[in-house]
């Protein structure tokens, strides 16, 4: 009995200070299987219903997704959902590699300009984390 307390007291202990034994996961990524981006194969690409891989637009207080399985016209998250929702796509929808369209909604109100720019950069941070290029359209 008294081995099996002491076993506890380890483990608890352990626990307190390893996040691994806590349970923390690392942040989901993209599968393996999704190559870097291949430029090669989007570059002639000039119109939007000619993109085949996932867009996202940067929307005031969300991103819109979507994506060739996501039905209908994609979903709206909060940015905070946004690789949680990315993650899940799947391989079939990535063809170019790991590359979105991305735009910025131009129809914001002056108010949500400051929330606009904050889900900006929050969306390219979780790219960037994702391992994921950005093409911006309209482009400069």
């Amino acid at each position: 009995m008294r081995a099996l307390l002491l076993v506890a007291i380890a483990i608890s202990s352990l626990s307190s200070v390893c996040p691994s034994a806590q349970g923390a996961r690392p942040e989901p990524g993209l599968s393996a299987e999704i190559s870097s981006a291949d430029r090669a194969k989007f570059k002639d690409v000039r119109d939007g219903k000619d993109w085949r891989n996932p867009s996202v637009t940067i929307e005031g207080h969300a991103v819109q997704i979507r994506s060739r399985t996501l039905v209908g016209i994609g979903i709206r998250v909060p940015v905070d959902q946004l690789r949680q929702q990315l993650v899940k796509l799947p391989v079939g929808d990535w063809p170019y590699g790991r590359v979105v369209l991305a735009s910025d909604n131009g129809l914001v109100s002056s108010e949500d300009r400051d929330w606009m720019k904050r889900t900006h950069d929050a969306a390219v941070q979780v790219l960037k984390a994702l391992k994921i290029e950005a093409d911006w359209w309209p482009q400069e």
